[in-house]
C-alpha cells in the first residue's frame, strides 16, 4: 500500500517518539506550493539557503574529492563523526540528482549535499556522497557503473574511515535514483558477486519500467529567462531519440522484480506529477511480483525540497528514510 504520511490539515508533520512535531517550517510550505511541481533547484534552495551554515558543524568530519575512477568527475566525499565509536557504522551512499554532481553550489556557493551527510552521521550512519557521469555522450549505463564503482570501492576502503563494509545501503534521487534503478535492473552491471547492499532507496525518480507506461506530463525544469527575464519551466531536454526496441531492451522492470535488495519507493506530493505516478505504478509492479517494497509519498514536499530538508529539524520525508534504512539494517549492538 502507498503511505501518505500525516495529511492532517494545515501542519504537514510526523509525530516523533518523544511526542513533539517536525513539520515544513512555516515559511516554507506555502512558497513550496507556489514554486508548484516543477524541478526548481535555484528557487528552492533560496528558501532553505538560511538552515544551514558553511561550514560543518562540531562532531562531524568531511574528506573530501578521494578518486575511485580514472575519470576525474568519479570522486565522492566520506562523512564520519570526529570522534569515532567502538564499532563500526553502516554506510549509506548518496548519489545526487541533476547531472551527478556532489558539489553542486546553491545560491551562495554553500556545498548543496553536505546536508545529507550531516544527517546521517548524526543519526548513527558514516556517509559517502558520490559522483556519476551521466548526459553529454556518455553511455546509458555509465551512472549505474559509477554507483557500481562507488560500492566496489566502499567495499574495499571504508573500514579505514570506521565504516561497516557489510551493512551498506544506497539512497538516490531524481536522476541519481534513476541511475540506481538502472543498476538495481541489470544484473550485468553489478559485477559477478552482486551488490552485496541490505537496502536501496528510490527518491524522486522517473525509471524506464517498459512496457509499462506513465500516463502523467513528463516532468518540466525550471531554467533562467531570456536574457535575464523571469525563469520559465519547460519538459527536461532529452537525448537522441533511441529505437523502442532498444529502450525496451534496457527496461529495468524485470530486473527490478527478480532484485532481492529490499527496495523504498518515495516521493513528495509536489514531485513533478510523473514521478509520484511512478511510486504508485512500480510499487503495484513490483508486489505483484511477490516483492513488498515500502512506498511513500510526503505532503508538502517538492522535488527540491525532499532533499534539502534532511539535515534540518523537519523530518516529514528524512523520518520516513531512517525507518527504513534502520529497518533494513541489524539492531544496534
Amino acid at each position: 500500500m502507498i503511505r501518505r504520511i500525516g495529511l492532517g490539515g494545515a501542519a504537514l508533520a510526523l509525530v516523533l517518539a518523544g511526542g513533539a512535531m517536525a513539520q515544513i517550517p512555516a515559511d516554507i510550505q506555502p512558497k513550496l506550493r507556489e514554486i508548484g511541481r516543477v524541478i526548481a533547484a535555484g528557487e528552492t534552495a533560496k528558501l532553505y539557503r538560511p538552515l544551514f551554515g558553511k561550514e560543518l558543524p562540531p562532531g562531524v568530519s568531511v574528506a573530501t574529492d578521494i578518486s575511485f575512477g580514472a575519470d576525474l568527475k568519479l570522486k565522492l566525499n566520506v562523512y564520519t563523526p570526529q570522534i569515532a565509536g567502538a564499532d563500526p557504522r553502516p554506510v549509506l551512499i548518496f548519489a545526487p540528482g541533476g547531472q551527478g554532481v556532489k558539489q553542486m553550489s546553491g545560491p551562495e556557493g554553500e556545498p548543496f549535499y553536505d546536508n545529507v551527510g550531516i544527517w546521517g552521521v548524526r543519526n548513527g550512519l558514516l556517509v559517502v556522497t558520490t559522483q556519476y557521469r551521466t548526459g553529454g555522450g556518455a553511455p546509458w549505463d555509465a551512472g549505474a557503473r559509477d554507483l557500481a564503482a562507488t560500492i566496489a570501492w566502499v567495499k574495499d576502503n571504508i573500514a579505514m574511515h570506521g565504516g561497516d563494509p557489510e551493512h551498506i545501503v544506497v539512497m538516490g534521487q531524481s536522476n541519481g535514483a534513476t541511475q540506481l534503478a538502472n543498476l538495481l535492473g541489470h544484473a550485468d552491471l553489478q559485477g559477478p558477486e552482486g551488490l552485496g547492499i541490505k537496502g536501496a532507496v528510490l527518491m524522486g525518480g522517473n525509471f524506464n519500467i517498459l512496457p509499462v507506461k506513465l500516463t502523467s506530463p513528463p516532468a518540466r525544469l525550471v531554467a533562467p529567462g531570456p536574457a535575464g527575464g523571469a525563469p520559465t519551466a519547460a519538459p527536461i531536454p532529452q537525448g537522441p531519440p533511441v529505437d523502442p526496441a532498444v529502450m525496451l531492451q534496457r527496461s529495468n522492470l524485470p530486473g527490478l522484480k527478480a532484485a532481492k535488495t529490499p527496495i523504498m519507493l518515495i516521493a513528495a506530493e509536489l514531485d513533478p506529477e510523473e514521478r509520484v505516478e511512478m511510486v504508485e505504478v512500480l510499487g503495484k509492479e513490483l508486489r505483484a511480483a511477490g516483492h513488498n517494497p515500502t512506498t511513500v509519498i510526503v505532503p508538502g514536499h517538492s522535488h527540491i525540497s525532499e532533499i534539502l530538508s534532511f539535515g534540518t529539524p523537519d523530518v516529514t520525508m528524512s523520518g520516513p528514510v531512517l525507518t527504513f534504512i534502520r529497518g533494513v539494517l541489524p539492531p544496534a549492538g
